[in-house]
């Protein structure tokens, strides 16, 4: 069976991941050729060891800096206009595009190449940052129109279908963002004690968390 070329587009780097570096690992154990597209902000960080995807896969960085909130819809047509531009010059099978800041460009060019576009919404982008409402409404919008676009759609929670008012697409599957389980988490409860287990993902100003 011939090797599918996956491509994996995230507006980050790929040692600031989870949900990427599990898709990855996921599509080279099921036996297909994967590329990691992110973009480089210019903030410092140390990659892990534990994201490096192994054999089957490639990184590729976008090295341009920008801020992070609000201040980065500015340079979305920059980062969107590199990815439309990589997509139409490479051979790629499929896309996995995680988040509106990833997937206009990358439905654009599967539409333009007769190629499938896997929209991942990890986040309701237009609920977690602080923006005016008329800002909000025009990115529902937007975003919805590409959700209907998509080959299929990953959901990360069952509720950002009422928070969107509905999902305009009949592929839709959800996928919880859920810590690696391969970490250990090192709490002993006692008997009979009841315990909850929260994950909040990355906390940074600019986001309602």
């Amino acid at each position: 069976m011939e090797k599918k070329h996956i491509i994996v587009i995230r507006a980050n780097t790929l040692d600031r991941e989870t949900r990427a570096t599990k898709i990855i690992r996921t599509l080279i154990r099921n036996g297909n050729q994967v590329s990691f597209l992110g973009w480089d902000r210019g903030i410092k960080s140390t990659r892990s060891e534990k994201n490096e995807a192994g054999c089957g896969f490639s990184e590729i960085n976008f090295r341009f800096y920008a801020p992070w909130g609000m201040p980065s819809l500015f340079f979305l047509p920059i980062w969107w206009s590199y990815i439309f531009y990589f997509l139409m010059i490479n051979e790629w099978d499929l896309v996995h595009a995680i988040q509106i800041t990833t997937s206009p460009p990358a439905i654009i060019a599967g539409k333009i190449r007769g190629k499938p576009v896997v929209y991942d919404m990890l986040d309701t982008y237009e609920d977690s940052i602080i923006i005016p409402s008329w800002i909000r409404n025009l990115l529902v919008d937007i975003n919805k129109f590409f959700l209907k676009q998509a080959a299929g759609v990953v959901l990360a929670d069952d509720e950002q279908v009422g928070e969107l008012n509905g999902i305009p697409n009949n592929n839709v599957i959800t996928i919880y963002d859920s810590p690696d389980s391969t970490q250990e988490i090192n709490f002993k409860p006692k008997i009979n004690q009841n315990f909850t287990i929260f994950y909040a993902g990355l906390l940074y100003s600019g986001k309602y968390l």
